[in-house]
């Protein structure tokens, strides 16, 4: 049976890593009267939803207010606080929650199963959140031809390895085996027949890795014509590409998305 209280909802604020109890998913993550009806019979704290694919369910054993919690980094979300209210008076109540938060703050964090957990996440604690149905599929496929997302200086480094190597090992088969590879019209051929998927993953990786320094993908066009240019155009693209090796991205999220170089801890579930 539910109990007395009322509800807060507050943005952008939460206690990841800490109290959850039951990850549900599915169309319930959209119902939220159904997950605070959840929350209230069985005695939770809190339910977290947001930019991620589940809705987090808490539960602390003592009275969670928005002071307990920190920022979200990485990810947004909508954080609805259920407060139980009972027999004790309101000055009891509280003393009862500076008290508790009084120790939450000395380091003593301990949730329902009666475990310490710190503001930073474990290995183990990410383990056991982690479902791999859930995570972003930032592989190879995603490295080279996805225009999703920012991409980091060490991805980007090694995403054009990446591409440079698949080119020219595709570049190689068809010359040498396929075509004709004492004639330069055969490399020719083969260059102009594997353009297009060289254009495909060179303004990919460049796309997202302007995404990641805040600048306009659009600026992209720019970078792949270079060769364009006689004489010069090859020597400037690879100086162009050196900045975006070098240089770092916007610090946490940008209009592009979420910082790559954070541990986006919701994604991880």
């Amino acid at each position: 049976m539910a109990r007395d209280g009322y509800w807060t909802e507050h943005q952008n604020i939460d206690m990841c890593f800490q109290g959850d109890v039951e990850i549900l998913k599915g169309v319930i993550v959209k119902d939220i009267p159904k997950l605070k009806k959840i929350v209230e019979e069985k005695n939770y704290s809190a339910v977290c939803v947001g930019s991620f694919p589940h809705a987090a369910l808490k539960k602390f054993d003592y009275q969670l207010t928005a002071e307990h919690c920190k920022p979200s980094k990485g990810y947004t979300n909508t954080l609805y606080i259920w407060h139980r209210t009972g027999s004790a008076s309101g000055k009891e109540r509280e003393s009862q929650r500076a008290e508790e938060f009084k120790k939450w703050k000395d380091g003593d964090h301990r949730t329902v199963d009666g475990e310490s957990h710190g503001h930073s996440s474990t290995a183990k604690q990410s383990d056991a959140l982690y479902d791999k149905d859930s995570e972003t599929p930032e592989g190879i496929r995603w490295m080279l031809f996805s225009y999703d997302g920012r991409m980091g200086r060490k991805k980007f480094f090694m995403a054009s390895i990446l591409a440079l190597i698949i080119f020219w090992s595709l570049l190689v088969v068809l010359w040498l085996v396929i075509l004709d590879w004492n004639t330069i019209e055969g490399f020719l051929v083969s260059v102009l027949t594997l353009a297009p998927l060289g254009l495909w993953m060179q303004s990919a990786t460049v796309v997202k890795r302007l995404k990641d320094m805040g600048t306009d993908p659009g600026v992209a066009t720019g970078y792949c014509c270079l060769p364009l240019v006689p004489y010069l155009g090859l020597p400037l693209q690879f100086l162009w590409w050196i900045s975006l090796v070098l240089k770092e991205g916007t610090q946490g999220p940008n209009k592009f998305g979420a910082d790559p170089r954070d541990i986006a801890v919701y994604e991880n579930y």
